[in-house]
């Protein structure tokens, strides 16, 4: 994995910690939520493990938020993909 794709995963993960923590929520409560174990969700936040698109989407519902804004938050850090509409 190159640098700006680790760093993609890092900034994600600390992306979710802070809307979890905006929300109230505990690991656990957010495991809950989205159908994984806490182990699961602190090792995302902690980038040990990616996140698929399925828990990614029910994450964002969980956290009032769109998949969008979660990965809008990371996206600066991560130059592997173009913005929508550069070539």
């Amino acid at each position: 994995m190159d640098p700006s794709e680790h760093n993609f995963w890092v900034q994600l993960g600390k992306t979710i910690a802070v809307y979890r923590k905006t929300q109230g929520l505990t690991q656990k409560a957010l495991a809950e939520l989205v159908g994984t174990s806490r182990v699961s969700i602190a090792n995302i936040e902690k980038a040990r493990q990616r996140v698929n698109a399925f828990q990614l989407q029910r994450m964002a519902r969980s956290l009032g938020v769109t998949v969008g804004a979660l990965y809008l938050a990371a996206r600066p850090t991560f130059r592997g993909v173009p913005n929508p509409g550069e070539d």
